[in-house]
Order: C-alpha cells, then sequence, then structure tokens
C-alpha cells in the first residue's frame, strides 16, 4: 500500500513538473506590454556648410488610447515640410505598428503617397529601449538612412 502511493505521488509530481515547464513558454500577457501611449518625438538633422546652413526636421508622433484603442497622429515639420497624418495602430507584443490612414494638415504634396493601411513605419520595446524599423515613410533628410534605427523616437511624456 506504501508503494503504490509514493509511486501516485511520483506520478503528481512528474504531472505538475510538466505543466509547470509548458506554463513557462507561453508568451507574456497583454497586461506585461509596455504602455504605449504618450508623445514621442524625433529629430532628423543634416550638418550645415560654409555656404549652407543646416536643415532640421521635427518628427512627433502621439499615441493615445481612447475607448480601449490605440490611435495615433505623427506630424513632420522642418523648414520646407509640413504635414500632419492621422494613422492607425497595431500592437503585436513589444511591437507598435503604424499604419497610414489620412493627411489631416498641410499641404498635399502627392495625393497617392501612401494608401489607407500602408505600414508606415514599426516602434518596438526591448528593455525600454525604442528601435524604430523604417517601412513606406522613411527619414526625409537622409536618403540612405538605415532601415532600422534604435533610439530615432524618444519618449517624451507619457
Amino acid at each position: 500500500m506504501m508503494m503504490e502511493k509514493r509511486q501516485l505521488i511520483k506520478g503528481l509530481l512528474f504531472i505538475v513538473t510538466v505543466i509547470l515547464c509548458i506554463f513557462s513558454f507561453i508568451p507574456k500577457s497583454a497586461a506585461q506590454q509596455p504602455n504605449w501611449a504618450g508623445k514621442y518625438e524625433f529629430e532628423e538633422a543634416t550638418s550645415g556648410s560654409s555656404n549652407s546652413p543646416g536643415m532640421v526636421m521635427e518628427w512627433d508622433f502621439t499615441v493615445k488610447k481612447v475607448n480601449g484603442q490605440f490611435q495615433g497622429s505623427l506630424e513632420v515639420a522642418g523648414q520646407t515640410t509640413n504635414f500632419t497624418y492621422k494613422t492607425d495602430l497595431k500592437l503585436s507584443g513589444n511591437t507598435i505598428n503604424v499604419y497610414y490612414n489620412k493627411q489631416t494638415d498641410g499641404p498635399v504634396y502627392d495625393e497617392e503617397a501612401y494608401k489607407k493601411g500602408q505600414l508606415l513605419f514599426s516602434l518596438s520595446n526591448i528593455n525600454g529601449k525604442i528601435t524604430t524599423h523604417w517601412a513606406a515613410l522613411k527619414p526625409q533628410l537622409n536618403e540612405k538612412a538605415p532601415a532600422v534605427c534604435k533610439n530615432c523616437f524618444v519618449r517624451k511624456t507619457k
């Protein structure tokens, strides 16, 4: 009788160990995802020369949570450029994908520049560091900007 109890206990311990191992591989829950609500800034600049001053463009990306959904607005302003886009946002793990919805301000440079639903860029938050993955929209002053940029966008407010 005592042998049967020991085998039963060993069997139960084995099952509990297997269950704990399985749960350790389940992805983090949505509650552990980064809170993206806030304002992010990215400043790109060119260096000037003796013949011409440098140029600066400021990118302000705002993420708000309205009725449980994230909404975004992207404003880009420079010496000769100024536009604002309403964006649609989709979260995937520690990444937020930013999709073009419509232009809400500024001159229309090219009505077909972006299509509704087109991925503009993505931001990933890994250990508090934000990495930008450029897609259809890229830095405006550097044609050879890398496709991935660490700390381009910096969180300014929560």
